[in-house]
Parts: C-alpha cells; structure tokens; sequence
C-alpha cells in the first residue's frame, strides 16, 4: 500500500522529539543568558577590586609628600 498512512506511534515519537529538541534548544539559550551575565559579574567586581584598591593607594600616608 503506498498511500497507507504512517502508524500513529511514529507521529507521537516525531512529537516527543519535536519536544526534545526544543528543550534543549531553550536550555542552550538560557545557558548562554546564564554565561553573559557571569561575564557582566564578573567585570563588575574587577572594576570594584581596581577601584578599591587605587583608593587604598591614594590613601596611604606618603613619605614627605613624595612616597
């Protein structure tokens, strides 16, 4: 029979991986959201580390004015 249809059970096994498939193309999505925001993390607590610490450096008490 050439124009018999497919078995019902290939088309719920065609959804369900239909299902998979964007799952996992929604984690990959939310995983590269998560990564972009530890890089934004990231970069802020550095620009804090090297703000605080030229404010350790400024200030220390110097030495005749000098050092």
């Amino acid at each position: 029979m050439p124009n018999a249809a497919p078995p019902a059970q290939a088309d719920n096994d065609l959804d369900r991986l239909k299902g998979w498939i964007n799952f996992g193309v929604a984690q990959t999505g939310n995983l590269e959201i998560a990564n972009g925001r530890t890089a934004d993390a990231i970069g802020i607590v550095e620009r804090c580390e090297e703000r605080d610490r030229a404010a350790v450096r400024r200030s220390r008490p110097k030495f005749l004015g000098l050092f």
